[in-house]
């Protein structure tokens, strides 16, 4: 009698584990599911993620939510998503290395659709965009051969992530000139043209100290002129 109270207590537990089971291969749990409807911000990563980027899924929609806008301009938003959805992969490309890669369209990529959502969410930077345009025109005429194009800025200039630069250091240097913020507003499209003027100069010096003496000379790019233009601005000594 033992024995089989035994054998029942042990065919109860393969049972409950047999039922375990089942329901675990009934839900069909996979961490690549979603168990919601993905978001518009799902999506969008969806879209950007198809080049293989070091950007952990997890990571793009949050840098999604973060810049998703004011409501308003959700309609824009879903142009320009509608826009690279229907661009090919290879279109886009890895920026920046490591934990902060992501994946980005080239510049010529779906413009309008881009400046017509930078224009609704952030008119500062898109005042600040035309106004790199206009300049990054004039200085395309102006310029010569480039002798050390893999040493100093390119001849084109990024003014989309230019801008996006450009908007962080004139908030701090209206903040450290205790301007107040519609002051701030007034001024940007000049403070812009001001750090972008001085960006191309450097860059411009650049080129010259490399065809003089390519050995000494320090290599810049774009970000690392614009910054150091913006440090002037706040009347910080050139590093």
């Amino acid at each position: 009698m033992r024995r089989v109270c035994k054998l029942g207590a042990l065919g109860g537990r393969m049972a409950l584990a047999w039922a375990a089971l089942l329901l675990l291969l009934a839900t069909r749990c996979n961490a690549d599911e979603y168990p919601l409807d993905p978001t518009f911000c799902d999506d969008w990563c969806r879209v950007l993620r198809r080049v293989d980027c070091d950007e952990e899924p997890e990571n793009c929609v949050r840098t999604c939510e973060a810049s998703l806008g004011p409501a308003a301009c959700r309609d824009e938003h879903r142009e320009l998503f509608a826009c690279y959805e229907r661009t090919p992969a290879s279109e886009f490309a890895c920026a920046r290395s490591g934990f902060d890669e992501e994946a980005r369209p080239a510049e010529y990529v779906c413009r309008n659709q881009r400046d017509a959502l930078v224009g609704c969410a952030y008119p500062n930077v898109r005042e600040c965009i035309d106004v790199c345009r206009s300049l990054e025109a004039r200085y395309a005429q102006d310029a010569g051969e480039d002798l050390a194009e893999d040493r100093c800025p390119s001849r084109d200039l990024p003014c989309d992530s230019l801008c996006w630069v450009a908007r962080g250091e004139i908030a701090v240097i209206s903040r450290d000139a205790g301007e107040r913020s519609e002051d701030a507003d007034s001024a940007f499209g000049q403070t812009a043209s001001v750090l972008i003027t001085c960006a191309l100069e450097r860059a411009e010096a650049c080129r010259l100290l490399h065809a003089i003496d390519a050995g000494t000379a320090v290599p810049e790019n774009w970000s690392s002129v614009l910054l150091q233009c913006a440090g002037e601005l706040r009347g910080q000594p050139p590093s």
